[in-house]
């Protein structure tokens, strides 16, 4: 699937608004976010109750809850009380996919990814 179809597609299956003043962080680089969890729950269930399921699809979501997890925090820190998931960019989400993709296991779903997406080396 193109990048720009599958961010498309991910994107939709989240809320454009979540709040993030429920937080509790741990330190700079971690903390728990109830709301953003359960965003991210729904998205899962909309994926594999759907037609769309597939593990790049999975895996999109995950990587999608990771990028904008990462902004939850940094918006957290600046004392900002939502966080908007059209604030991860297309190329955030790519690159977390790649980063992702790079786990043993992923072999084959990386050489699909990467020919479906000739454009962005890998």
């Amino acid at each position: 699937m193109k990048l720009e179809t599958l961010y498309e597609l991910v994107q939709s299956l989240w809320p454009k608004s979540i709040a993030i003043d429920d937080a509790v962080v741990f330190d700079e680089s971690s903390g728990r976010f109830p709301q953003l969890v359960k965003a991210w729950d729904q998205a899962e269930i909309l994926v594999e109750d759907s037609y769309i399921y597939n593990d790049l699809n999975v895996l999109a979501v995950w990587s999608f809850y990771q990028e904008i997890h990462n902004l939850a925090l940094q918006s957290h820190r600046l004392g900002c009380s939502r966080v908007s998931s059209t604030d991860v960019t297309v190329a955030m989400l790519d690159a977390r996919i790649r980063s992702n993709l790079e786990i043993e296991g992923w072999e084959e779903m990386k050489a699909l990814y990467k020919r479906s997406n000739t454009t962005n080396d890998m």
